[in-house]
């Protein structure tokens, strides 16, 4: 009984009952089957027709059918002959075989009077099934939207969940769970898997071309239901867990409706905290300049980002590049499950961790990157990373070992992706400290200037040679084989450089020294 009046409050399928008191069945007689009036009817079908679901189906026929040719269906309905007087029309033979029949699939069977055009009378049928669907999905649709405005999102899920007796999860666009109806959150492994398919409907969206089918994504264990506004912004997931052999369709008629519902209800949120998010962005921004704040600005940052500022960070300094290398300054970047703000024109995200959990900065990036990658597809994603850092004090240091770990990485790969962490440069990050004195430049002609100048006018790449051989070690066969050369002629290479060219011993401690730093400045140069 509780499920009929639940299906009965929260449905966009008008029932049998409904259809039968719409003016299109006016005259029409029920013969048997009144226990079945409540069952949804979903579409109505005539004889050579296909239906895909028989149980909401209202199967209708014609005075001639085939007793051969039918098949199961929610509800039958005969058509009777124009001009037939039902009482006789009732106790023919026909009649009484189709009551049998509906006994036999329990189904009712109702007796619809003709006028003598059966064609009309389906067609009107179905323009009143239509109209009834469409009337019970926009009251299903009020009826959702209510319950966000008087009991807000948690009210909703929880009333989704009762009317459907299945767990529920509300997650924003990064999966961090904003509502619990009893499911846990998205698993890691199915992530990407989602973000793709969702990255999928924006990108048709924006282009205009074909819409993926099903507009929802299915695992063996849930199913996901993206939140995208305006046609253009994913802003969360709506999921319900359910089992390998049930079917969505038992589901989306009211998980499509409280998504957008929901949906709403964050849009909303998020216009209302637009003042307090750019003032506590403002106030981030002060820390990473290396100002201090008072005990009332700290708490007002902590309270608006959700993390302990003494808790520990990743700091991340990230810009984005077009296809072409040139980097890309207006997209949308996800903020809600890292602290994100703009400093000097590049994007930086803070990552808090708990010491006893802390990853390496490699897997916390990957991680981070996959809400970024999903709603930018076609870019490519140039990275710093700090060093970890413990407490807020920090945040000046760590911003400043990102965005030059970023500089560097964008120097030694032009317009490529990459990714590297302050802790990982080594010397790079001392020689960048004077990357603009003149003896920079001073040190890297005396170092490296005549074999380039040489390469210049002989056309030979003996600076790419020197180059493979100073990474190996000064190891002769490795850097052979890196070069895929014999080593007799890499030997005959380096006896032109260290004899001929540089004049230097380049198998001393001293010069392989001086090279190392030459080809290190050689990647800075070429900013």
């Amino acid at each position: 009984m509780l499920e009929i009046m639940r299906k009965s409050t929260y449905t966009h399928l008008p029932s049998l009952k409904r259809l039968l008191d719409s003016p299109v069945m006016a005259g029409a007689c029920l013969v048997s089957g009144d226990a079945y009036l409540n069952q949804e009817i979903e579409q109505v079908a005539g004889p050579g027709d296909t239906y895909k679901n028989g149980e909401r189906c209202l199967f209708v026929l014609d005075a001639g059918f085939d007793p051969k040719k039918l098949a199961p269906a929610s509800a039958l309905c005969l058509v009777a002959p124009g001009g037939a007087v039902m009482d006789k029309y009732l106790e023919s033979k026909n009649v009484r075989d189709l009551t049998a029949y509906c006994h036999a699939i329990k189904a009712p069977l109702l007796i619809l009077p003709g006028n003598g055009d059966y064609a009309q009378s389906l067609a009107s049928l179905r323009s009143t099934l239509a109209e009834l669907i469409q009337e019970s999905t926009n009251h299903l649709h009020q009826q959702l939207f209510n319950t966000v405005l008087e009991k807000g999102i948690e009210g909703l899920i929880a009333l989704v969940q009762e009317v459907l007796d299945k767990p529920l999860s509300l997650e924003n666009a990064e999966f961090k769970q904003l509502v619990s109806g009893g499911m846990k959150s998205t698993p890691s492994r199915q992530r990407k898997a989602i973000s793709v398919f969702a990255a999928d409907l924006l990108e048709a969206l924006a282009s205009g071309s074909e819409m993926p089918s099903p507009d929802y994504y299915r695992s063996d264990d849930r199913i996901v239901v993206p939140l995208i506004h305006n046609d253009k912004n994913l802003i969360g997931y709506l999921s319900i867990s359910v089992k390998i052999s049930e079917n969505a369709h038992d589901f989306l008629w009211i998980l499509q409706p409280a998504a957008l519902s929901c949906m709403v209800d964050l849009v909303q949120r998020s216009k209302s905290d637009i003042g307090l998010n750019t003032a506590s962005k403002s106030l981030l921004k002060e820390l990473m300049s290396g100002q201090s704040l008072s005990s009332v600005e700290l708490e007002r940052v902590e309270r608006h980002f959700g993390f302990d500022l003494y808790d520990g960070f990743f700091v991340f300094a990230i810009d984005a590049l077009s296809k072409k290398g040139e980097r890309v300054t207006s997209l949308q970047w996800p903020e809600d499950n890292a602290v994100s703000v703009e400093v000097e024109g590049t994007r930086v995200y803070v990552l808090p961790f708990h010491k006893r959990s802390r990853g390496e900065w490699q897997q916390e990036l990957q991680n981070m990157l996959v809400p970024i990658r999903s709603r930018n597809k076609t870019l490519k994603f140039q990275v710093g990373a700090s060093r970890p850092v413990d407490t807020i004090l920090e945040f000046h240091e760590a911003y400043r070992q990102a965005r030059q770990a970023l500089i560097i990485g964008s120097m030694m790969h032009t317009g490529e992706e990459c990714a590297i962490g302050y802790g990982e440069l080594g010397l790079m990050r001392l020689l960048y400290l004077i990357v603009d004195h003149p003896e920079f430049e001073q040190f890297y002609q005396e170092t490296l200037g005549p074999l380039e100048a040489y390469d210049k006018e002989w056309d030979t790449d003996l600076t790419e040679t020197l180059k493979v051989y100073v990474e190996h070690g000064a190891n002769l066969n490795s850097a052979a084989r890196a070069l895929f050369i014999h080593r007799n002629t890499m030997r005959y290479r380096l006896e032109q450089i260290e004899e001929d060219i540089l004049k230097v011993d380049i198998d001393s401690q001293e010069v392989l020294l001086n090279l190392q730093v030459a080809f290190i400045i050689k990647q800075l140069r070429t900013r």
